[in-house]
């Protein structure tokens, strides 16, 4: 399975490790063309920037409710918050919002699959951070690494290793994009959703964080002060995408096991969306 050079990855499936392609692309105005190789562990990433937002285009759930004043830990100055999708990233983005924190999205998940799933999130989440003018870097979608990461760990349940193995590779690119781009913190939107282990999330972050001096992991629990319901209500208010599964092939292929067990039709990509008859996202 190959991309062929001068495709996005979006075309295709998985690249070799020493691959190439162009992407083009055009965020308000601006055209990018970027030549991405799939090589590990240096990232390909592109920075969507900022756009003013005028106070009165906030949504009303940004300036009327009353939330904590949030700070970094160790007085920390810049957040780098690697964002999973758009339901889960909601809430964890209009409270540091709300805060004035000085921070950008980071998305870099290459374990959800497929290619269809991945761009949906990925641009769900690309309109929500635009909607409130914050900047939004995109990375590589380099399932090859992934897979050869989870290999072995095709059979291991949720919130197994082979789940400390995907956030500890995802981390390790939000740290190392941090530290090369002068960010002295990191956080996740990961630890949200219910369908995860938080201990285990902030453990990877942590681990993640500790090889680079001067960067540190925010373990802030975003679920706590009814910020679990937050996540909903915003994802409905938003209509955003809502996926049915985890993210990874091994995840779909569970759920779809289960499905098939329970009597329930399979996943279909792309199809459902909050406000109707919207669950708790699974997240990924």
């Amino acid at each position: 399975m190959s991309i062929s050079p001068n495709t996005g990855p979006g075309r295709g499936t998985r690249p070799s490790p020493d691959s190439t392609w162009n992407l083009r692309g055009e965020v308000a105005g601006a055209v990018f063309v970027l030549r991405v190789q799939a090589g590990w562990p240096r990232a390909s990433c592109s920075r969507f920037p900022a756009r003013p937002v005028a106070h009165a285009q906030m949504h009303p759930t940004m300036t009327e409710f009353q939330r904590p004043d949030l700070s970094l830990p160790a007085d920390g100055k810049r957040l780098l918050l690697h964002s999973c999708c758009a339901p889960c990233s909601g809430e964890v983005m209009e409270a540091i919002t709300a805060s004035g924190i000085d921070y950008a999205i980071f998305f870099y998940n290459p374990n959800i699959h497929p290619v269809k799933e991945y761009e949906l999130r990925k641009q769900e989440n690309i309109r929500f951070a635009e909607q409130h003018g914050i900047p939004f870097i995109d990375c590589d979608y380099d399932t090859d690494n992934w897979f050869s990461r989870a290999r072995g760990m095709e059979n291991e349940p949720e919130r197994g290793i082979r789940c400390t193995m995907c956030f500890d590779m995802r981390f390790e690119r939000t740290a190392l994009y941090a530290h090369e781009h002068g960010y002295d913190t990191i956080s996740s939107s990961l630890g949200i959703s219910r369908w995860k282990n938080m201990a285990q999330i902030n453990d990877c972050g942590i681990r993640a964080a500790s090889r680079y001096e001067g960067l540190q992991y925010w373990d802030y629990n975003w679920r706590k002060g009814g910020g679990a319901s937050r996540m909903v209500e915003i994802s409905k208010r938003e209509q955003f995408y809502q996926q049915e599964y985890c993210g990874c092939v091994y995840s779909l292929r569970d759920a779809n096991r289960h499905r098939r067990e329970t009597g329930r039709e399979r996943i279909k990509i792309g199809l459902l969306y909050y406000g109707q008859d919207a669950e708790t996202p699974q997240g990924d």
